[in-house]
């Protein structure tokens, strides 16, 4: 392939497709980072700990989390919300629909004391996940594991003029450009797109 490292930044391809394409392309462990591997190797929590996994029904029907998360797991699948940040949804529209998938999880659950995003959109919407808890009265840090998978990769990117950061999106390129300009990586970017 020609990288030095490998990075899946979706959650539902690293429940789904990680041990396949490892084995199918030859990459070993230690060239792959994801959001699944990158957790479980540098979340620590108290074993008080109640942790909902907020995602889509893909990644909390594969029930990897609870792997990585034990007796604490409480999977909250939420089917609409990548969709609703996709179309750019208005943020009254997110809330209330965070609200009411929240209140339903607080009457059948434990309250937690972690909320973690098991889906990279989320994040996009964190101040929304806060609003809604608090008018919920939970108190719940909220985990983003992205932060786990650059602590993988701090350290790996190479600055030279001739290297390059190619990023692959199975649906439009845009956001992906959004956010390579806001860190001002757009220069050392190429893009691609995969059809599945």
């Amino acid at each position: 392939l020609g990288a030095t490292h490998i990075v899946s930044a979706c959650n539902s391809i690293s429940v789904h497709m990680t041990d396949l394409l490892l084995q199918e392309l030859h990459i070993s462990d230690e060239h792959w980072s994801d959001m699944v591997r990158s957790t479980e190797k540098h979340l620590t929590l108290l074993n008080t700990s109640r942790v909902w996994v907020v995602a889509t029904t893909a990644t909390i029907v594969s029930e990897v989390y609870r792997e990585v998360f034990k007796e604490a797991y409480i999977g909250i699948p939420l089917p609409e919300l990548a969709g609703m940040i996709e179309k750019g949804e208005d943020d009254v529209a997110v809330q209330e629909y965070l609200f009411k998938v929240l209140q339903e999880a607080k009457e059948k659950h434990s309250i937690p004391t972690h909320i973690f995003f098991g889906c990279t959109h989320y994040p996009l919407v964190s101040h929304l996940f806060s609003a809604a808890l608090e008018d919920l009265h939970i108190q719940a840090a909220l985990i983003d594991p992205s932060f786990f998978v650059a602590e993988d990769v701090s350290g790996l990117s190479d600055t030279s003029s001739d290297s390059w950061i190619h990023c692959y999106s199975t649906g439009s390129d845009e956001s992906l450009r959004r956010f390579a300009k806001v860190l001002q990586l757009d220069e050392k970017i190429k893009y691609g797109r995969v059809v599945v």
